[in-house]
Protein backbone atom coordinates (compact mmCIF):
# COMPACT_ATOMS: atom_id res chain seq x y z
CA UNK A 1 0.00 0.00 0.00
CA UNK A 2 1.11 3.26 -0.61
CA UNK A 3 1.05 5.06 2.55
CA UNK A 4 2.21 8.06 1.25
CA UNK A 5 -1.19 9.18 -0.66
CA UNK A 6 -3.41 9.42 1.92
CA UNK A 7 -5.03 12.49 1.95
CA UNK A 8 -5.22 12.92 5.78
CA UNK A 9 -2.51 13.14 7.71
CA UNK A 10 -2.57 10.84 10.48
CA UNK A 11 -2.97 10.70 13.62
CA UNK A 12 -5.00 13.53 13.59
CA UNK A 13 -4.93 16.11 16.55
CA UNK A 14 -7.30 17.19 19.25
CA UNK A 15 -7.27 20.69 17.63
CA UNK A 16 -7.80 19.50 13.80
CA UNK A 17 -9.97 16.41 14.99
CA UNK A 18 -12.70 19.43 16.51
CA UNK A 19 -12.91 21.70 12.80
CA UNK A 20 -13.72 18.27 11.17
CA UNK A 21 -15.47 17.31 8.59
CA UNK A 22 -15.66 21.22 7.42
CA UNK A 23 -12.17 22.07 7.14
CA UNK A 24 -10.29 19.61 5.78
CA UNK A 25 -6.60 18.64 6.92
CA UNK A 26 -4.15 20.17 4.65
CA UNK A 27 -0.83 21.19 4.51
CA UNK A 28 1.06 24.49 4.17
CA UNK A 29 1.06 23.89 0.49
CA UNK A 30 -2.45 25.27 0.05
CA UNK A 31 -1.79 28.37 2.19
CA UNK A 32 1.51 28.82 0.06
CA UNK A 33 -0.67 29.08 -3.36
CA UNK A 34 -1.42 32.19 -2.57
CA UNK A 35 0.42 35.21 -2.26
CA UNK A 36 -0.74 38.35 0.30
CA UNK A 37 -0.98 41.21 -1.00
CA UNK A 38 -2.30 43.35 1.79
CA UNK A 39 -4.53 43.33 5.25
CA UNK A 40 -7.97 44.07 4.89
CA UNK A 41 -9.00 44.06 8.28
CA UNK A 42 -8.90 42.07 11.58
CA UNK A 43 -11.05 40.86 14.44
CA UNK A 44 -11.05 38.60 17.98
CA UNK A 45 -10.43 35.60 15.59
CA UNK A 46 -8.24 36.72 13.07
CA UNK A 47 -8.09 38.74 9.86
CA UNK A 48 -9.04 39.09 6.19
CA UNK A 49 -6.70 39.37 3.53
CA UNK A 50 -6.36 40.28 0.11
CA UNK A 51 -4.70 37.34 -1.46
CA UNK A 52 -3.36 36.54 -5.16
CA UNK A 53 -3.76 33.27 -6.68
CA UNK A 54 -0.21 32.08 -8.05
CA UNK A 55 -1.26 29.67 -10.92
CA UNK A 56 -4.11 32.13 -12.19
CA UNK A 57 -3.28 35.82 -10.84
CA UNK A 58 -6.68 35.95 -9.80
CA UNK A 59 -7.58 37.85 -6.04
CA UNK A 60 -9.63 36.36 -3.47
CA UNK A 61 -10.26 37.13 0.50
CA UNK A 62 -8.85 34.97 2.88
CA UNK A 63 -9.71 35.20 5.95
CA UNK A 64 -7.59 33.51 8.25
CA UNK A 65 -8.47 32.20 11.89
CA UNK A 66 -6.64 31.51 15.53
CA UNK A 67 -8.13 27.84 16.55
CA UNK A 68 -7.52 28.45 19.97
CA UNK A 69 -9.18 31.69 20.53
CA UNK A 70 -12.53 30.03 18.73
CA UNK A 71 -11.86 27.08 20.94
CA UNK A 72 -11.55 29.52 23.76
CA UNK A 73 -14.68 31.40 22.99
CA UNK A 74 -16.56 28.06 22.05
CA UNK A 75 -17.40 28.98 18.39
CA UNK A 76 -16.11 26.16 16.88
CA UNK A 77 -20.06 25.15 15.73
CA UNK A 78 -19.86 28.39 14.49
CA UNK A 79 -17.14 28.41 12.50
CA UNK A 80 -18.42 25.27 10.60
CA UNK A 81 -21.73 26.71 10.25
CA UNK A 82 -20.44 29.85 8.70
CA UNK A 83 -18.45 27.59 5.96
CA UNK A 84 -21.44 25.16 5.03
CA UNK A 85 -23.86 27.86 5.22
CA UNK A 86 -21.95 29.91 2.33
CA UNK A 87 -21.01 27.08 0.33
CA UNK A 88 -24.16 25.81 0.21
CA UNK A 89 -25.80 29.21 -0.94
CA UNK A 90 -23.19 30.81 -2.18
CA UNK A 91 -24.53 30.64 -5.56
CA UNK A 92 -27.02 32.99 -5.08
CA UNK A 93 -26.00 36.35 -6.91
CA UNK A 94 -26.54 38.76 -3.68
CA UNK A 95 -24.24 36.04 -1.50
CA UNK A 96 -20.10 36.30 -1.75
CA UNK A 97 -19.52 32.60 -2.45
CA UNK A 98 -16.76 30.77 -0.36
CA UNK A 99 -14.51 28.78 -2.95
CA UNK A 100 -11.88 27.19 -0.48
CA UNK A 101 -11.63 26.32 3.34
CA UNK A 102 -9.24 24.27 5.09
CA UNK A 103 -7.34 23.79 8.12
CA UNK A 104 -3.52 23.85 9.81
CA UNK A 105 -2.54 23.17 12.80
CA UNK A 106 -2.90 26.22 14.49
CA UNK A 107 -5.43 27.85 11.81
CA UNK A 108 -8.33 28.15 9.41
CA UNK A 109 -8.56 29.41 5.83
CA UNK A 110 -11.53 30.52 3.76
CA UNK A 111 -11.33 31.87 0.64
CA UNK A 112 -13.75 33.77 -0.91
CA UNK A 113 -14.55 35.67 -4.14
CA UNK A 114 -13.44 38.91 -4.20
CA UNK A 115 -15.98 41.98 -4.54
CA UNK A 116 -13.26 44.67 -5.33
CA UNK A 117 -15.96 47.80 -4.67
CA UNK A 118 -15.69 47.84 -0.74
CA UNK A 119 -18.26 47.76 1.86
CA UNK A 120 -21.26 49.87 1.37
CA UNK A 121 -20.88 52.29 4.43
CA UNK A 122 -17.37 53.65 2.36
CA UNK A 123 -19.63 54.37 -0.33
CA UNK A 124 -22.46 55.89 1.75
CA UNK A 125 -19.55 57.98 3.38
CA UNK A 126 -18.04 58.59 0.28
CA UNK A 127 -21.24 59.90 -1.16
CA UNK A 128 -22.45 62.12 1.50
CA UNK A 129 -25.38 59.67 1.68
CA UNK A 130 -27.89 57.82 -0.75
CA UNK A 131 -30.85 58.85 -2.72
CA UNK A 132 -33.79 57.52 -2.23
CA UNK A 133 -34.11 56.22 -5.20
CA UNK A 134 -30.79 54.01 -4.28
CA UNK A 135 -31.56 52.99 -0.78
CA UNK A 136 -35.10 51.88 -1.84
CA UNK A 137 -33.27 49.77 -4.80
CA UNK A 138 -30.42 48.63 -2.08
CA UNK A 139 -33.21 47.16 0.04
CA UNK A 140 -34.92 45.55 -1.96
CA UNK A 141 -31.85 43.37 -2.66
CA UNK A 142 -30.98 43.10 0.63
CA UNK A 143 -34.92 41.56 1.63
CA UNK A 144 -34.45 39.44 -1.57
CA UNK A 145 -31.28 37.67 -0.20
CA UNK A 146 -32.29 37.42 3.34
CA UNK A 147 -35.49 35.96 1.80
CA UNK A 148 -33.65 33.23 0.16
CA UNK A 149 -31.92 32.74 3.44
CA UNK A 150 -34.84 32.34 5.63
CA UNK A 151 -36.52 29.62 3.11
CA UNK A 152 -33.09 27.73 3.14
CA UNK A 153 -33.67 27.87 6.96
CA UNK A 154 -30.82 30.10 7.55
CA UNK A 155 -30.61 33.24 10.08
CA UNK A 156 -28.15 35.60 9.24
CA UNK A 157 -28.10 37.69 12.50
CA UNK A 158 -25.80 40.26 11.81
CA UNK A 159 -26.72 42.90 8.84
CA UNK A 160 -25.21 45.56 8.68
CA UNK A 161 -23.39 48.12 5.96
CA UNK A 162 -19.83 46.35 6.95
CA UNK A 163 -21.56 43.30 5.93
CA UNK A 164 -22.35 44.45 2.55
CA UNK A 165 -20.08 44.56 -0.20
CA UNK A 166 -20.85 46.32 -3.76
CA UNK A 167 -20.11 44.65 -7.28
CA UNK A 168 -19.04 46.60 -9.95
CA UNK A 169 -22.56 46.87 -10.99
CA UNK A 170 -23.46 48.68 -7.94
CA UNK A 171 -25.40 45.42 -6.53
CA UNK A 172 -25.21 43.97 -3.20
CA UNK A 173 -22.82 41.08 -2.20
CA UNK A 174 -23.49 39.87 1.51
CA UNK A 175 -20.47 38.43 3.31
CA UNK A 176 -19.82 37.22 6.70
CA UNK A 177 -21.56 34.45 7.84
CA UNK A 178 -19.53 33.81 11.05
CA UNK A 179 -23.45 34.72 13.17
CA UNK A 180 -25.46 32.53 10.81
CA UNK A 181 -27.08 29.54 11.65
CA UNK A 182 -29.19 26.71 10.37
CA UNK A 183 -32.69 27.38 12.26
CA UNK A 184 -35.72 24.61 11.93
CA UNK A 185 -38.95 25.84 10.36
CA UNK A 186 -40.74 27.70 13.53
CA UNK A 187 -37.57 27.23 15.82
CA UNK A 188 -36.17 29.32 18.09
CA UNK A 189 -32.47 31.05 18.60
CA UNK A 190 -31.95 32.42 22.01
CA UNK A 191 -28.77 33.68 21.60
CA UNK A 192 -28.26 37.73 21.74
CA UNK A 193 -26.00 38.65 19.72
CA UNK A 194 -25.34 40.70 16.42
CA UNK A 195 -23.70 44.51 16.45
CA UNK A 196 -25.23 46.23 19.28
CA UNK A 197 -25.92 49.70 17.31
CA UNK A 198 -28.19 47.41 14.71
CA UNK A 199 -30.49 45.39 16.79
CA UNK A 200 -33.46 45.81 17.51
CA UNK A 201 -36.43 46.50 20.03
CA UNK A 202 -38.16 42.97 18.37
CA UNK A 203 -35.21 40.80 19.02
CA UNK A 204 -35.85 41.22 23.21
CA UNK A 205 -39.61 39.35 21.98
CA UNK A 206 -39.80 35.55 21.83
CA UNK A 207 -40.81 35.42 18.17
CA UNK A 208 -39.55 32.24 16.08
CA UNK A 209 -39.14 34.76 13.03
CA UNK A 210 -39.07 38.39 12.94
CA UNK A 211 -37.20 41.21 11.01
CA UNK A 212 -36.74 45.01 10.97
CA UNK A 213 -35.96 47.72 8.34
CA UNK A 214 -35.59 51.30 9.40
Amino acid sequence: ADWGSSKTPWPLTLAESLFLPEFPVRSRVQETSFQVVKLLSASGFGSVHLVREKETGKCYAMKVLSKAQIVKEQAIQQCKDEVTIQAVLGRHPFVVPCMHHWQTRKQLFIVTEYVPHGELRLAWKALGGFSEKLVRLLIAELALVLDFLHCAGVIYRDLKMENVLLDEDGHVQLIDFGLARWLSYCGRAHTVCGTMQFMGELTRLTLCYCIIMW
